[in-house]
């Protein structure tokens, strides 16, 4: 089904916009990416469709606030933190607060929980991921930043491409695996590659205006 029919709330490459929802909370939906918004007497619920999202949650003990993602399912009370949905991976990283993450798609269903600074990444056939982060860097993506730390070349172009707004092309398998660290401007896509590749003997190819190619 196409996102334009399901979604609420949809953005383009590159474009990033503030949602207020019903009861005061505030969504900040990243470039690429849409939500579902679900709200009624018992419940709020938010699907996120593709992309990511940083939710700044107003606190209502009554009904809780839910956002979906997939088989991962994040539930709070009140306050902030982000989801995303980038390279097949699921992601929730915590700015402030306390917040529960359930995973539907193993069996049994495994459930974390999350508080100010903590990330976890699940996705694939490796077991979930979990660490901490400085909790004033969650969400930098709404700065227009992605802060690598020991990632992968491969794991930063998929957070670069929904900012790109074409096909970026890697074709050297070696060159996509390296791992990297540093904090890169989302803005300027095409640079960005160029910084994250060129230590390592990589190039970065304009084919047409709507196409990349990243080679070693």
């Amino acid at each position: 089904m196409s996102l334009h029919l399901s979604a609420d709330h949809i953005t383009r490459p590159g474009h990033v916009e503030q949602v207020r929802l019903a009861d005061g909370s505030t969504v900040h939906l990243g470039p690429d990416s849409a939500i579902a918004i679900d709200y009624d007497g018992a419940r709020r619920t938010v699907r996120l469709l593709a992309g990511q999202a940083m939710f700044d949650v107003t606190r209502d003990p009554d009904r809780p606030f839910r956002v979906a993602a997939g088989t991962v399912t994040t539930t709070v009370l009140g306050t902030r933190f982000d989801v995303r949905m980038i390279g097949g991976e699921t992601s929730v990283s915590v700015s402030q607060g306390h917040v529960q993450v359930e995973d539907e798609g193993t069996s049994p269903s495994t459930q974390r929980d999350l508080l100010a600074g903590d990330w976890i990444r699940i996705g694939g056939s490796r077991p979930a991921e979990t660490g901490r982060i400085a909790p004033q860097l969650v969400g930098g993506w709404k700065r227009g930043e992605v802060l690598a730390e020991n990632r992968s070349i491969a794991s930063l172009i998929d957070e670069i491409r929904p900012w790109y707004g074409g096909r970026i092309i890697v074709t050297d398998a070696d060159l996509a695996n390296r791992p990297v660290t540093g904090i890169y401007d989302l803005r300027q896509p095409v640079q960005a590659l160029s910084m994250i590749v060129q230590p390592y003997g990589g190039r970065v190819t304009r084919i047409t205006p709507w196409l990349l190619i990243v080679s070693g």
